[in-house]
């Protein structure tokens, strides 16, 4: 069992921002964590599965709108979305209930971003037809221009 403060020290973080990234993985059922607040403590052997020498290294990051029609067209949409993830090395987006993606959005996530952090891999699941296409096409366009993993 581990307390956010162990991960704290380890990470060379905050307590705090230990326990936030601790709940959000409660939150998503990757982790379970036994007690609340300051006494909390996380199974070790789920926190395992998610860190490397005690460094975060996966988040899955739900690229979902709460609204009917979700669409995510805009290069500002897309730096909103990025922005903090280069923390990671590999980063899960997923379009489940995406209809839309316009071409400055997906160009700004997979080729600029995706460009400048070459240390974090991003992995898109879920899409439907049209928005495969776009997110596609933006990583062909990412390896053409030397980014060789495509993501």
């Amino acid at each position: 069992m581990l307390r956010a403060g162990e991960v704290a020290a380890a990470l060379g973080v905050t307590r705090q921002t230990a326990h936030r990234y601790l709940r959000q993985l409660v939150a998503e059922g990757h982790l379970v964590a036994e007690g609340a607040g300051r006494g909390a403590r996380y199974l070790t052997e789920v926190f395992a599965e998610y860190t490397r020498d005690f460094e975060f290294t996966r988040t899955r990051t739900v690229v979902r709108l709460f609204a009917i029609g979700t669409e995510f067209v805009s290069r500002s949409q897309a730096r909103r979305l990025v922005n903090g993830l280069e923390r990671f090395r590999e980063v899960v987006l997923d379009f489940g209930g995406v209809e839309l993606v316009g071409q400055g959005f997906v160009d700004e996530v997979f080729r600029v971003w995706a460009r400048q952090r070459p240390e974090t891999a991003l992995i898109p699941i879920a899409m439907g037809a049209p928005v495969a296409f776009m997110v596609e096409r933006a990583i062909r366009g990412a390896s053409a221009l030397g980014r060789g993993d495509g993501g």
